[in-house]
């Protein structure tokens, strides 16, 4: 390890299969990540989608095609990242597993899901009127406004799982450290 840049490549990544498992894990088929990111964002959506329903008035084709973007773009950026290096690192592998889980937690438990689900519906649906001038009372809500509040909710959501990733990431090196210096 370079003692001035932890994280500077060194030859000793693809040697340590505590840090980095290259090969260890067999590459996912798109089928498998689009199935994954499908499963992961459609329970992810499930609050804010009955949250949704009832402020659009039923515009059920513009929140699917939201969520179907995120889906695309999810699996994309998961096929194209996954080879990279810091991809195969442990720590923002679990960083990532984690995160994500407590999405899918706070989805199940649905007061706080529901909680997250409305605070962040209602940012967007303030972003959407400060930009288009309509208000959740109009019954303006066709398929592109529809489309739009799900995209922009979807964005705040995912910095608002973004933080918590940063949160996690100092915390799962520190587990994952000891554990190794544990086991050695």
């Amino acid at each position: 390890m370079n003692e001035l840049n932890p994280y500077a490549p060194t030859t000793e990544a693809s040697e340590s299969p505590s840090e980095f498992d290259n090969g260890a894990a067999k590459p996912k088929s798109r089928g498998q990540v689009i199935r994954r990111w499908t499963w992961v964002c459609g329970l992810a959506a499930a609050p804010s989608f009955v949250l949704g329903f009832m402020v659009t008035r039923g515009q059920v084709l513009g929140m699917l095609t939201g969520v179907a973007i995120f889906i695309l773009l999810y699996s994309w950026a998961d096929l194209r990242t996954s080879p990279m290096t810091w991809r195969q690192n442990q720590v923002v592998r679990r960083t990532l597993v984690t995160t994500y889980s407590i999405r899918i937690l706070m989805t199940v438990v649905f007061p706080v899901g529901g909680y997250l689900d409305t605070i962040s519906g209602f940012f967007a649906a303030a972003t959407i009127g400060a930009l288009t001038g309509t208000t959740i009372e109009q019954d303006e809500f066709g398929f592109g406004l529809t489309l739009l509040m799900t995209l922009v909710q979807g964005s705040y959501l995912n910095v608002v799982l973004f933080i918590i990733g940063l949160l996690l990431l100092p915390i799962i090196a520190v587990i994952t450290r000891w554990r190794q210096r544990s086991t050695t």
